[in-house]
């Protein structure tokens, strides 16, 4: 196995622990969504910093971020490229070129 050949197999199994990190993230959603709604609903007009509401979109809006930032870290660790590759493994001075 070459040395592009071994990378390009890390990358890819990496970005399939991507996905389902992603997947198991989206599955958390709308446990999340609810909270969410559930707070804005009972929000009291005579409190208008809502400890519960804060706290609910701060969590929806991480959550988003985290799903949004794995896949794209899929999508990248997925199409290998020489961004990949000089992460995996940076060339050293004596290696011929690809």
């Amino acid at each position: 196995m070459s040395r592009e050949d071994g990378i390009q197999l890390a990358s890819r199994a990496l970005a399939l622990l991507m996905i389902i990190w992603s997947f198991v993230e989206f599955t958390s959603l709308p446990s999340s969504l609810l909270s969410l709604v559930h707070q804005v609903h009972q929000r009291s007009v005579l409190a208008p910093q809502d400890y519960g509401v804060t706290y609910a979109v701060t969590s929806t809006t991480t959550l988003i971020i985290r799903i949004i930032g794995t896949s794209v870290a899929a999508v990248w660790f997925w199409n290998g490229g020489p961004g990949v590759q000089s992460a995996f493994s940076p060339r050293r001075k004596n290696d011929p070129p690809a």
